[in-house]
């Protein structure tokens, strides 16, 4: 009997997804910034040396808005690096710090 009390108090979602509509809907959809030959030299020389177990702090294009994203680097190819299971391309990477 108690476990059907408690049900009684549970939240409810009757309008199941809206949440996640209108976070989608707030997101701003932007264009991809091109970079100065200087920001893409900066990049660059930080991509160099980069290693996997190092955090970074990363702003990259992703489907039309920019993310950022602070973790630990766990996985490096020739084309991209992996942050907390998050794939970044390096011709996305708007800016990058590392730690």
């Amino acid at each position: 009997m108690p476990i059907e009390r408690a049900k009684q108090f549970m939240p409810f979602d009757a309008l199941k997804g809206f949440k996640e509509a209108l976070r989608e809907k707030e997101k701003i959809i932007v264009d991809k910034i091109d970079l100065c030959e200087d920001a893409i030299i900066e990049i660059n020389n930080i991509l160099i040396n980069l290693k996997v177990g190092d955090i970074v702090k990363v702003v990259y294009f992703k489907q039309n808005e920019y993310i950022e994203v602070t973790g630990m680097i766990s996985k490096i190819k020739n084309d991209f690096f992996v942050i907390v299971k998050e794939k970044i391309m390096y011709n996305n990477i708007y800016r990058i710090e590392r730690y």
